[in-house]
């Protein structure tokens, strides 16, 4: 399965509406990152999934480090 740039968006925006149900304020970097990578797929269509989850994961943990 190939993920697009829609399931990336979509993702996103279910982890920042998720945030409103638990307090902890750390889903909405991994929305944002969400929404990064749908930015990022557009541009680059022809990324792996690995290479999507790994740039997702780094791109998440780089917004909970500039957060802190």
């Amino acid at each position: 399965m190939e993920l697009e740039w829609w399931h990336w968006a979509v993702s996103g925006i279910v982890l920042i509406l998720a945030e409103l149900a638990v307090p902890a304020f750390v889903l909405v970097w991994f929305g944002l990152g969400g929404l990064v990578m749908a930015l990022l797929v557009a541009i680059v269509p022809t990324l792996g999934v690995t290479a999507q989850l790994a740039a997702w994961l780094a791109i998440s943990l780089a917004f909970i480090a500039l957060w802190f």
